[in-house]
């Protein structure tokens, strides 16, 4: 549905506008389980930074802030988000170079703010060439071989998924 995919513009992708992807998907399915965030690096830095210190009723952000919980003893400090909780689903955030890539197709930038939100639950692996076995001959000290497969990841319904995708990336 429209409602599952953000075209606006990065300026106003903000944790409202995620909140309202991960609403319509729920929407669409009623699943809360673990799910994925597969996004770029672009994407990825405003889930860390932005989404930490985006204050919703003054609609800007806050550039000076910072709230951490840890040990103390701990001498980490973290910046970085992996996983993104709500009441629509967990979800875990995976970083990829290849969304939209120029190879495939894509256009410089547009890879670094694609993002795609995937249940788990509705994606399967299947066989495209089943595999095959080939012996190496023996040359001593036991037996070897070589396997040739191709698995192609499927789909079973869309209908659940977003797509990050903003129209002046």
């Amino acid at each position: 549905p429209a409602a599952s995919i953000y075209t606006d513009t990065k300026a106003n992708l903000n944790e409202d506008a995620v909140r309202a992807l991960l609403q319509s998907a729920w929407k669409q399915t009623g699943m809360r389980g673990d799910q994925f965030l597969v996004m770029g690096e672009a994407l990825k830095e405003r889930f860390n930074i932005t989404f930490a210190q985006f204050i919703t009723s003054s609609l800007s952000t806050q550039t000076t802030s910072m709230a951490t919980n840890r040990q103390m003893a701990d001498k980490t400090i973290e910046r970085t988000v992996d996983r993104y909780n709500s009441e629509y689903g967990n979800y875990e955030i995976h970083l990829s170079r290849w969304l939209a890539h120029t190879g495939w197709g894509g256009t410089a930038g547009k890879a670094s703010w694609r993002g795609y939100g995937l249940h788990a639950d509705m994606w399967s692996l299947r066989w495209r060439v089943k595999p095959s076995w080939t012996r190496i001959d023996f040359a001593g000290g036991g037996y070897k071989a070589g396997c040739f497969a191709i698995l192609v990841a499927f789909c079973k319904n869309p209908i659940g998924e977003i797509r990050i995708d903003p129209s002046d990336a």
